[in-house]
């Protein structure tokens, strides 16, 4: 049984990890920002925590640079508590929605086993 919520589905996006060229500070204030909009969004509610391997699923509605806003993502679930540390996520599937929806970014977190090398090595037979 899990205790506490395993998924967030919100309608702002995190920065691009891209807006790390534009100095350190400018990144910092834009993943606080961030982290803050969480924290308001998720108010008074208990986050399920994963202890060990963790995999989070991703779904976001429209156009977005994917790849660039998963490091800011996966920073602030460490934030809010869903895991540790981002270093123990272990699968991570990213799907796009190419339809208008009202929200823009669905994201749920549970353990997970980790993954072995016969498992990959299916991927590739």
């Amino acid at each position: 049984m899990i205790d506490g919520i395993d998924r967030i589905e919100i309608d702002f996006l995190p920065p691009r990890a891209n807006e790390f060229e534009r100095g350190k500070w400018h990144w910092r204030a834009l993943t606080k920002e961030f982290r803050t909009r969480l924290e308001v969004e998720l108010w008074g509610q208990r986050i399920y925590r994963v202890s060990g391997f963790v995999r989070v699923d991703v779904v976001v509605a429209g156009r977005a640079d994917l790849d660039a806003r998963l490091k800011a993502l996966f920073d602030g679930l460490q934030h809010i508590g869903a895991f540790a540390d981002d270093a123990q996520i272990e699968v991570a599937p990213i799907r796009r929605l190419r339809v208008k929806v009202p929200w823009k970014l669905r994201v749920r977190w549970s353990a997970c086993q980790p993954t072995d090398l016969a498992e990959v090595d299916q991927w590739f037979a």
